[in-house]
């Protein structure tokens, strides 16, 4: 029998008695992403360049999904730039 890669991990990491449970998680949040995706969207270098803005619009109170809809996009598809952006957000936040 053909396993995926996935599988594979999942079998292995059976075997040695750990749970695939982290497995399962990332595979859904990688299913989502891949449902969601778009033609055109912002990259990790893209996002880099602008994050500075992006949280400036976030603090005046913008509507940042609305107003820069490919980078929420892209927040949405990346775990480490939404852990980045959100905690560039709450730092700005605690300095106003």
């Amino acid at each position: 029998m053909l396993l995926l890669p996935v599988e594979r991990k999942r079998a292995g990491l059976e075997r040695m008695g750990k749970s695939s449970e982290i497995d399962s998680k990332r595979l859904n949040e990688w299913l989502q992403a891949t449902a969601t995706t778009e033609d055109q969207e912002v990259d990790c270098d893209a996002l880099s360049d602008v994050i500075e803005g992006v949280v400036e619009a976030a603090l005046s109170g913008a509507d940042v999904r609305s107003l820069l809809p490919h980078i929420a996009v892209h927040l949405d598809h990346c775990p480490d730039c939404r852990d980045w952006y959100e905690t560039l957000l709450a730092l700005a936040e605690e300095e106003q």
